[in-house]
């Protein structure tokens, strides 16, 4: 993911008084896209307007995707936020990783299940061209009818056009 977008979205939620979560595999992952920011992460972090959200903890249940579990989590996510008076909240899913759980028709029902859940903005980063170049040609014009934008390597889409 380009770098100035991930600032630009995490600054975004900051500046808004919104709690930003990082969906990531692992803590190294979350550590790494961090650093990109030129913020003060430390600050963010004890505030709890930054977290990082471990994959597995937030959707996997026995080694695969669970709609029910991602919903959960993410309503648990949005409530907390709303009780330490955040304005809004912001997740930011690493969305490649998902495929390694998942087959291509959970991960569509996980996104057609996940825009139902208000008040969130979530930023994907899906890989459309390694999606491309492993024959994934269907899900990723699926995955065009959950996002108002899409942004991935080489592609970009949006409804407002």
């Amino acid at each position: 993911m380009a770098a100035p977008v991930f600032n630009s979205y995490l600054k975004g939620g900051f500046e808004r008084k919104e709690a930003v979560h990082i969906l990531a595999p692992n803590t190294e992952t979350y550590g790494r896209l961090t650093a990109l920011l030129d913020l003060d992460t430390r600050s963010l972090e004890e505030a709890r307007q930054l977290t990082c959200l471990r994959l597995t903890d937030f959707n996997v249940d026995n080694g695969r995707l669970s709609q029910a579990k991602a919903l959960e989590s993410k309503r648990k996510i949005v409530e907390t936020d709303r009780q330490l008076g955040f304005k809004g909240t912001r997740i930011l899913g690493l969305s490649e990783h998902y495929l390694n759980y998942g087959s291509p028709s959970e991960l569509l029902e996980f996104e057609r299940a996940s825009s139902s859940v208000p008040p969130l903005t979530a930023f994907c980063t899906y890989d459309g061209r390694a999606m491309l170049d492993q024959g994934l040609h269907e899900l990723l014009i699926r995955l065009f009818e959950f996002h108002d934008e899409f942004i991935g390597k080489g592609l970009a889409w949006s409804k407002k056009l």
